[in-house]
């Protein structure tokens, strides 16, 4: 991703942008692993700022399972927008999930659930507590 931040005059402003870009991106990755950051420009122009994140890391297959079950039973979800579509939903969740990185939790285990009614209550019933998603976590 790239930033492009204008110069105030002080490189000390811009370094400071600099540094507060780079840690709201590594807030919006959690797991993933900040590559390189670069920058470029002086105090009278604008500087530009990339920061390459690891997106190569294996991907969660209960996460995967989970947000494509929850584009499927969307509109069983109590609260849902029903303006979504379910590739929204999709891309929402795995936005909402880190890109499917992360460690497997009770919400990915309502992905086993068939029916939309159930999925919806297990959905609402889940605390994201780490889990294996054996038959004695699922909610």
């Amino acid at each position: 991703m790239t930033y492009r931040v204008s110069s105030f005059g002080s490189s000390r402003v811009v370094r400071f942008l600099a540094l507060a870009l780079l840690v709201a991106s590594c807030e919006k990755t959690h797991s993933s692993e900040v590559r390189g950051v670069s920058t470029t420009g002086d105090d009278k122009s604008s500087t530009e700022v990339k920061v390459s994140v690891d997106e190569d890391g294996p991907s969660n297959p209960s996460c995967e399972t989970f947000c494509k079950r929850l584009a499927q039973c969307w509109y069983a979800v109590p609260n849902a927008d029903p303006m979504l579509s379910a590739a929204q939903v999709m891309a929402r969740c795995r936005t909402e999930q880190h890109g499917c990185r992360g460690d497997t939790t009770t919400t990915h285990c309502c992905a086993v659930k068939v029916d939309c009614h159930d999925f919806a209550q297990c959905y609402g019933a889940a605390n994201d507590a780490p889990s294996t998603c054996g038959a004695e976590t699922a909610p």
